[in-house]
């Protein structure tokens, strides 16, 4: 177990990111330590250590502390340190969560569940000052978080979304998709091509929702960093085979029209982060899904192909400076997915 220091100091005044000059680093000879809550970041162990990798060669150890409501969870083996956390609807969770800050010194947040993304936001100015969180900021999120919001807002900068779709004229404009307003990782999310499904999936939601056109066609995920509304890479990556919600098999596809759309998504919405989003190409055209304020589920993928996803992490949200635009992305490179079991000791 690493040392742990509390030396960080804020980047953020009155919640807008204080970029510092690009020459802004820390010493190679004062290996610093930052100590890291992974929460909920399930099965991303491929980018924990990718995080550490980059880490080392900006000169910070990384003390990862992983925290869940479930302890066995394969990233817990990528960690250093584990503690359990609640779910955030849990009447304990905040205390819990404030407690393990202060206790492990934490000094970066970084979530994988967007609705606690969303509630980390809400706390974020009762956090101690040394402790950041790696999302865009409150505007952002709070427009990625909703779907309806965020699909109106499509609407008004003129950016193509699937059409909305109302209950009384819906028989004739099947087939459907039935999601829930807030939501991820395709949970409770149907396809309906018939007015009985239909009906069965707005039964099954269990608040509010959104039925919207089904739109048929190639369906990508696109990793990207963006300082102050500039785009500094993007990678489209076509899910191949998806299960469960999850992407199995992947593939990169630098193609020019998605990469205009992630310029467009950027400045638009002014960000600064790292972010993702779902868009589906069809005869049509490009369809925006959603946008989600975390690094994707298959953004391994990203990173093997030359983006250094997890050090945008560090240079945006601890070190305050941009990130290095990758040279050379290895287009068409595919990933492929397999089980690996993963032993945890008590």
């Amino acid at each position: 177990m690493h040392p742990r220091h509390d030396f960080w100091s804020s980047r953020y005044q009155l919640g807008k990111l204080i970029l510092l000059d690009a020459t802004t680093s820390i010493s190679s000879n004062s290996s610093r330590v930052l100590n890291i809550l992974a929460l909920r970041t399930r099965r991303r162990n491929y980018f924990l250590d990718a995080l550490r990798v980059a880490a080392r060669a900006r000169g910070i150890i990384v003390n990862i502390v992983g925290a869940d409501s479930d302890r066995n969870d394969p990233f817990v083996a990528a960690c250093d340190e584990f503690v359990e956390i609640p779910e955030i609807m849990d009447t304990a969770y905040v205390e819990r969560l404030f407690a393990n800050v202060s206790a492990h010194q934490i000094n970066l947040i970084i979530g994988w569940n967007d609705s606690e993304i969303r509630k980390l936001q809400d706390l974020r100015s009762s956090l101690p000052n040394s402790c950041l969180l790696a999302a865009p900021d409150v505007g952002c999120v709070n427009v990625m978080y909703d779907k309806k919001r965020f699909k109106d807002w499509c609407s008004e900068e003129k950016l193509p979304i699937a059409a909305a779709v109302e209950i009384d004229t819906a028989k004739n404009a099947l087939p459907l998709v039935v999601k829930p307003r807030y939501g991820q990782g395709g949970v409770d999310v149907f396809v309906c091509r018939g007015m009985a499904s239909l009906h069965a999936a707005i039964e099954a939601q269990t608040g509010e929702f959104l039925v919207e056109k089904f739109i048929e066609g190639i369906e990508y995920t696109v990793d990207v960093i963006a300082v102050n509304g500039l785009l500094i890479a993007a990678v489209p990556r076509r899910r191949l085979k998806v299960r469960g919600g999850e992407v199995m098999i992947a593939q990169v596809e630098m193609s020019s029209e998605i990469l205009i759309l992630a310029q467009n998504l950027t400045a638009k919405m002014n960000i600064s982060g790292i972010y993702n989003f779902q868009v589906i190409k069809s005869n049509e055209g490009l369809s925006v899904i959603e946008m989600n304020p975390r690094f994707g589920g298959g953004s391994d993928l990203t990173i093997a192909a030359g983006v250094d996803l997890a050090g945008a992490h560090l240079d945006i949200y601890v070190l305050g400076k941009s990130p290095v635009a990758p040279i050379n992305i290895k287009n068409g490179l595919i990933m492929t997915r397999r089980f690996e079991s993963t032993f945890i000791t008590n």
